[in-house]
């Protein structure tokens, strides 16, 4: 907004406010009213004043539960105020980075109803794990998942969501799996034996870290002609009939998996290695030897094997529901030697939950879109009971419509289901009905507006409850009955998206700030090194310059709520933090309209302009650029006016120009300095009367 006043002797022209952020629409002559032609790395603190936004640093130990209990109250009592907010630095003091600087395909968070909260993340080196924030090392808790190797670019990546306590997290590739708070399986399964650490076995066998499917070891028999067994009495005894939650029992139909490594098949006897499920003494047991794990051969190295509990030969009058020892017995044939390694032994029900790309939930259910077989596609899991799934439990949204199911998200009572060009949403009633012939409605919202990327899926509650999303070029917003595009007057800046990587970009929400973060691949690259925010209270879009991130997760940690992003070598940060990016300076300004005054047809000599500002460290530099004619102007270069030190104290911000022209732009700017504006930003000038 441009107010201008005249004496005979002089013009005042005052730049009054920069509320609703930029507008790279209209051309800066015409700009619209508390918009800026250009702005960068600022914070909007209502129409009259403008901060620096701060940085982003390296996360430290992530202030989990478990860090405060490892503590202790005496050290808890002997921290000051500072150190007890950052509980968990402790722990690493260098912060978050996860191991050997691949690029990261997943980044959650991890919540349980007793308080648990713990960070996961996964990386193209085909682990997924956990931050141990008290040893300070990411754990592994599954490796080699074929989708977090490839070297290829393609659609494909972590998709999350959390249910009761399960983190449960997904792709097209691998499958989909739920995380408890101790250990990462398939949706669907139930733990029988992982071999780590935590569980004991007694008899011959040792742990590995050499022959491992999951989490850190598993256990190698080495047999030399006479047979060798470990044995593990689980307390409580194992109950392998109950489902999960409120899930359908086990039945004879569901599978045992497990994975079995041998060095020489020839050399192993598969009529006496068995595995086996009994009671405490062993006189009545569920067996199955090596003869029939598989229904073709065994091969040398890894075999997964996936048999029917119906399988096991029975021996007494054994019960899945009080499974009080597992024995694993290795033999060799006669006088050889055979090295058998085991690793992630499970029951999973015989139809799983499947492979989705991305994942949501409604009405306590899992709800899963975007098949390797179906794109267009909607699976549902059993409400209040995630492991539970029907393959009937699917619906087709607008099949053959060209583009698939894009995005998964939930508001008010409404499941949102959004495709490349069109939005749906389901709504639904459970009452009195059996899954999974639940009572479910779609309905086709527009086929207006599209989403290009789930990770892109922000929501709020500032005024009411709304969801914003980006389509390919512009960023759409969703209140429960209709949707709008909301970026119409920073068009021209979201041009420079890439609309075939669309689906790499990321958001979050960062409440401190009331502000949405988003950061998109531009055009001719393949990473998300662009960044716009939202103030979603002002309706201002803030362009970022400086950072590269593949991931952003808000985070709850000591009941504050923050802002977490990954970048494309693993390095964690916290936004909203710190003096600059990673250890990058800061370069932030804003940038007035175009002015004149009186008449743009006559010369103006410039003479001063007066920027008012807090007291701070590090230099302003106040820029201007003039030219004769508008057509000039883009291609006029700044000129620094002055540099003003912030820290002293006689400095008012009094500048000098001194040039005559027609035309003149400002640029407030820092380089690594923060700052804060407030409007107006107020110009002297006389009219030369001359053309």
């Amino acid at each position: 907004m441009i107010e201008v006043t005249a004496t005979e002797q002089e013009l005042t022209v005052r730049w009054l406010s920069v509320a609703k952020g930029l507008d790279s629409k209209s051309s800066p002559l015409t700009i619209q009213e508390h918009y800026t032609p250009d702005l960068q790395n600022v914070n909007l603190k209502g129409a009259t004043q403008i901060d620096r936004m701060d940085g982003a640093a390296l996360h430290t130990a992530g202030n989990t539960q478990s860090t405060i209990d490892s503590l202790g109250a005496v050290t808890i009592d002997s921290l000051g105020a500072a150190e007890i907010d950052d509980l968990g630095v402790t722990a690493s003091a260098t912060g978050i980075v996860y191991p050997g600087s691949v690029e990261p395909t997943l980044l959650a968070q991890y919540r349980s109803s007793t308080g648990v909260q713990e960070l996961i993340a996964g990386g193209r080196d085909q682990h997924v794990r956990k931050w141990d924030p008290v040893t300070a090392t990411w754990v592994s808790l599954r490796r080699n998942f074929s989708l977090s190797n490839l070297t290829t670019d393609i659609p494909t990546w972590w998709s999350h969501t959390l249910l009761a306590d399960y983190l449960i997290i997904a792709n097209l590739v691998d499958g989909t799996y739920k995380y408890d708070g101790t250990r990462l399986l398939p949706l669907g399964a139930k733990h029988i034996a992982d071999f780590e650490t935590t569980e004991t076995w007694a008899g011959s066998g040792a742990a590995t870290t050499t022959f491992v499917r999951q989490g850190a070891q598993g256990r190698l028999f080495t047999s030399t002609g006479a047979a060798v067994s470990g044995t593990r009495t689980p307390s409580p005894a194992l109950n392998l009939t109950t489902g999960l939650l409120e899930a359908r029992a086990y039945g004879t139909a569901d599978l045992i998996r497990f994975w079995v490594n041998i060095d020489t098949v020839t050399n192993l006897d598969t009529a006496t290695t068995f595995i086996r499920f009994g009671d405490s003494a062993d006189a009545a047991y569920f067996q199955l030897t090596a003869a029939s794990w598989v229904s073709t051969s065994l091969v040398n190295g890894w075999n997964q094997i996936s048999v029917l509990k119906s399988a096991f030969a029975i021996t007494g009058a054994p019960n899945w529901n009080n499974i009080a020892k597992v024995t694993i017995q290795v033999d060799a044939t006669a006088a050889n030697t055979v090295n058998v390694a085991f690793d992630d032994l499970y029951m999973q029900y015989a139809v799983a939950f499947p492979g989705v790309q991305v994942l949501s939930h409604y009405l306590n259910m899992v709800l899963g879109g975007q098949t390797t077989a179906d794109p267009s596609s909607i699976h549902y899991a059993r409400a209040n009971a995630p492991d539970d799934y029907d393959s009937s439990a699917t619906f087709l949204i607008d099949e053959n419509d060209g583009f698939t199911v894009t995005g998964l998200s939930s508001i008010y009572r409404q499941a949102v289901i959004l495709k490349g060009h069109s939005v749906h949403s389901l709504t639904g009633d459970l009452t009195d009905r059996v899954y999974p012939d639940y009572d479910l409605l779609l309905n086709n919202i527009t086929r207006d507006h599209g989403c290009s990327s789930h990770r892109s899926i922000v929501g709020t509650s500032y005024d009411r409850q709304r969801l914003f999303w980006f389509g390919r070029r512009e960023i759409v917003t969703y209140d429960g009955l209709q949707t709008q595009k909301i970026s119409y007057w920073i068009d021209p800046t979201l041009a420079g998206a890439d609309g075939t990587n669309a689906f790499r970009t990321v958001g979050a929400v960062l409440p401190e700030e009331n502000q949405i973060y988003w950061f998109y691949t531009p055009t001719g690259s393949s990473q998300n090194s662009r960044g716009i925010r939202y103030d979603y209270v002002l309706e201002a879009f803030i362009p970022t310059v400086g950072q590269t991130m593949a991931l952003a997760v808000p985070v709850v940690e000591s009941e504050q709520e923050r802002l977490l992003t990954m970048g494309y070598t693993g390095r964690l940060l916290r936004q909203d933090t710190g003096t600059d990016f990673d250890g990058v300076a800061i370069t932030a300004y804003i940038t007035s309209p175009w002015l004149s005054a009186r008449s743009p047809e006559t010369v103006k000599l410039w003479l001063e302009t007066f920027c008012n500002y807090q007291t701070n460290t590090g230099n302003l530099l106040v820029e201007y650029r003039i030219a004769d004619h508008p057509r000039q102007l883009d291609a006029a270069t700044f000129t620094t006016a002055a540099t003003i030190d912030m820290s002293v104290t006689g400095e008012y911000g009094r500048v000098f120009v001194g040039d005559n022209a027609r035309w003149i732009q400002f640029r407030l700017r820092s380089v690594g300095a923060p700052f804060s504006l407030y409007m107006p930003l107020t110009t002297k000038a006389t009219d030369q009367g001359r053309h």
